[in-house]
This record gives structure tokens, C-alpha cells and sequence, in this order.
């Protein structure tokens, strides 16, 4: 188990994550402000995903364009399926919690953090990637994104509207946590095993 700590991009989402929670503990951040860091956070899974289809241009100069236009048509499609799966989660988030209410600037850290924890896992686990097929890729980013919005609307929010903030948010964001480490090992160990 071990051994899975020393992957960078588990390292990365460590301390991505643990700034966030950090942010809940020292600075109070709110449920509403918490989850608004994780819907940037799902746009950057989009984002990257995005990269991850343009892995497959190769091939000869005469092929090229064709390989473009194939690259552009599958993000195009990923992009709008996505874009609404991000649009609906927006709408209910800022439905129940305003925008407004949040200074998204005291969030920045947390953001960026979670930016390079995306860059770093995309840079290490990027040969990864090469092996999957378009429509492995088009799926994995929707199971991604799902799952911790099936735990906020399943298990924590009728809470945090109880108890409000503080250890309800906390407890959210560790609960978080360790589901994002526990399916990044089991999303990746099997190609960082073939590099031992």
C-alpha cells in the first residue's frame, strides 16, 4: 500500500485535498463554498479529458487532417455531453446555494491546487491513457464526476442543512477525500505496477 503513496499524482491529490479541508478548519469555509471548489474541479476533469483524446493523433502527414477532424468531432461530442452534466450540477448548486454568497477569491488555493493535482496526475499517468479506447475515454470522466456528487446529494446534504457548518463540512470533505484517493489507486494501479 505503500508504494501507491509514492505516485505523484496520489501525492498531488493529497495535498490538494488537504488544503481544502485545511481551508474548512481554519477559515470556516461554508458546505456551499466547499462544493463549488469540487464543481470547478469537475470542469477540470472535463478539461483534461479533453487533452487525453488528442493522445490518439498519429500517423502520416496524409492522415493528419483526418485524425483532426476526428479528434475535433470526439471532443466536440464529449464537450457537450459534459458540459450539461457540469450545467445541471451548477443549477442545483447555485439554486440551493447562491453564487453570491461566496467570495470564490479565499478559494482560489484550493482551485489551483486542484488544477495541479489534474496536470500532475495528466502528466505522470499519460502513457496510461494511450492504451484506452475513445469510448473508454468518453465514460471515465462521467463515472469520475458522479460519484462524489452520489455522496453529497445521498448521504451529507440533508445534514449540512441540520447542522449548518463546521464538522458536517469536514467530515464531507474527508469522506471526499478518501473516496478521490481510493478510486485513483484503483483507477491506476494496474499501469503503475507494470513500471515497477
Amino acid at each position: 500500500m505503500f508504494f501507491y503513496f509514492t505516485q505523484p499524482s496520489v501525492q498531488s491529490l493529497l495535498i490538494a485535498n488537504a488544503t481544502i479541508i485545511y481551508g474548512v478548519v481554519k477559515y470556516d469555509w461554508s458546505f456551499s463554498a466547499v462544493l463549488y471548489i469540487y464543481l470547478f474541479e469537475t470542469i477540470l476533469i472535463g478539461f483534461y479529458s479533453v487533452l487525453h483524446f488528442w493522445h490518439r493523433i498519429e500517423g502520416t502527414s496524409s492522415s493528419l487532417i483526418s485524425f483532426i477532424v476526428g479528434r475535433l468531432a470526439v471532443s466536440l461530442v464529449f464537450s457537450i455531453g459534459f458540459g450539461i452534466l457540469i450545467l445541471l450540477n451548477f443549477s442545483f448548486l447555485s439554486t440551493v446555494f447562491p453564487l453570491f454568497e461566496n467570495d470564490l477569491r479565499e478559494l482560489a488555493p484550493g482551485m489551483f491546487l486542484l488544477f495541479i493535482s489534474h496536470g500532475v496526475s495528466y502528466l505522470f499517468n499519460y502513457q496510461e491513457y494511450l492504451s484506452l479506447t475513445d469510448e473508454e475515454l468518453f465514460i471515465k470522466p462521467f463515472k469520475r464526476a458522479m460519484f462524489p456528487h452520489f455522496i453529497f446529494v445521498l448521504f451529507l446534504f440533508p445534514f449540512s442543512l441540520y447542522w449548518g457548518t463546521g464538522g458536517p463540512v469536514v467530515t464531507f470533505a474527508i469522506l471526499r477525500t478518501i473516496a478521490e484517493l481510493g478510486s485513483h489507486i484503483w483507477d491506476h494501479q494496474s499501469f503503475w505496477l507494470t513500471k515497477v
